[in-house]
Order: structure tokens, then C-alpha cells, then sequence
């Protein structure tokens, strides 16, 4: 299933907020051109037979998944974008809630396993939550990313019960081009009133079209964009 099935199944992409029109114009303009496949790298262009190879980083082939999530020179950019959501979630979670912690580990569980955000609540369930950005090339990249989350933070999990307490893991995941997921909805409405939950989806789905751009108009240019 293709991006363009993506849209059919109505996987909801907000739209991008800005305080200058032009700019949303541009944002927007930009995430459909990619989706469409009409953006000129060196493994997609429609005429001339030039080097596919990535101009940064030398991988085989530059394709928009690749500069996207994958060419490591953008990796400062990824993690912005990724920050992005994880900032705005932990803002929306109400204070009366619990108290949040960000990228902090689980004494007794494999120091390896940061999740990205924690919320013990008063009533003494614990809320793990993981942020992604997966490239939306296939509906299955997006439920993918998800397992590959909900797996990974598995032992923690399991510790909190084996512990005798109530815990809930999950994940956020949203497409590089601004898809959502709409598994994403049950996560979004723990604490945060549904109103806002709809704000919130369209404020991290521009967030993350914002950042793509970005990465985007950097790799060709060479400019710094962020």
C-alpha cells in the first residue's frame, strides 16, 4: 500500500499552522510534491542517466526516504523533529495528572532502554510513551515502527507489573510527510481533553512537515535551514 493509499484511508494529516501565509503555501506545496514523487534527487530524476548516489553521504541511491530518515549527515535535524513531538505531548499532559519525565531510565532494566517520556500518575499507573518518525511509503512502515517501539520498551513494561503496578506502554508515530497514524488518537487523549487532542495532531503533524522541509531544502542547498 503506497502513500497514495495512505490518503485514501484517510490517515489525517493536519494542516500545516503558520503565521505567514506564504510560508504554509510553501510547507504544504512542498509535502505534496513529495508525495506525488515529482522532487528532483539523484535517484529520481525523470530524465538523464547521472550518478544515483547520495551528494552528501554516498549511499547507493538518493531517494526522499533516504535524505529524510536515513542520510546521517541530517541527524541533528532528526532529532529536532523528533523533539518537536515529544515537547509539545509533554506540555498538553496536565499537571494534576502525575509528574513527567523525560529520557530517563528504569533502575533494574538494561540501562539501554531510555524511553522517551514517563507519566506516573497519582492514581499509580505507569504511562510509557515513545516518539518516532518512520517514512510513510507503505501503510505497514507506519504499524512497523509502532511494533518495533512497543517491543523494544517490552521489558520495562513487564518489570512495572512483575513490580505490581498498573503500566501502559505505547507509542506516537508520524509519517516524515506529515501522515498520523490514527493508533496515535488513544495516546493523544490519556489526560489531554479530546478538543485539544485534535489541536495537537495537527500542530505535530506541521511540526514534522516543517522539519522534513527542512532537512529537504538543507540537502540540496547546503544551507542551514534550522
Amino acid at each position: 500500500m503506497r502513500v497514495i493509499d495512505l490518503l485514501l484511508l484517510s490517515i489525517r494529516r493536519g494542516p500545516v499552522i503558520s503565521r505567514r501565509k506564504k510560508r504554509t503555501v510553501e510547507i504544504n506545496d512542498d509535502a505534496s510534491d513529495t508525495r506525488l514523487g515529482v522532487l528532483q534527487l539523484n535517484a529520481t530524476k525523470r530524465f538523464g542517466q547521472g550518478n544515483p548516489r547520495c551528494r552528501k553521504c554516498g549511499y547507493a541511491r538518493e531517494t526522499i526516504p533516504h535524505v529524510l530518515n536515513h542520510c546521517k549527515i541530517h541527524s541533528s535535524a532528526w532529532k529536532g523533529r523528533h523533539d518537536a513531538i515529544q515537547n509539545r505531548i509533554k506540555k498538553a499532559i496536565p499537571s494534576h495528572l502525575g509528574s513527567v519525565t523525560i529520557n530517563k531510565k528504569f533502575p533494574g532494566v538494561t540501562p539501554t532502554l531510555i524511553p522517551d517520556l514517563v507519566l506516573r500518575k497519582k492514581s499509580g499507573e505507569t504511562v510509557i510513551v515513545d516518539f518516532t518518525v518512520a517514512f510513510e511509503d507503505r501503510y505497514d512502515s507506519l504499524v512497523t515502527a509502532l511494533n518495533n517501539k512497543v517491543t523494544k520498551y517490552q521489558p520495562i513494561l513487564e518489570s512495572l507489573r512483575a513490580a505490581g503496578g498498573p503500566a501502559f506502554l505505547d507509542a506516537i508515530v508520524v509519517g516524515s510527510l506529515g501522515s498520523w497514524d490514527p493508533a496515535n488518537d488513544s495516546v493523544l487523549r490519556l489526560g489531554i481533553s479530546r478538543k485539544y487532542s485534535n489541536l495537537m495532531r495537527k500542530l505535530i503533524c506541521s511540526d514534522v512537515i516543517r522539519w522534513s522541509r527542512d532537512i529537504y531544502i538543507e540537502h540540496l542547498t547546503g544551507k542551514r535551514q534550522y
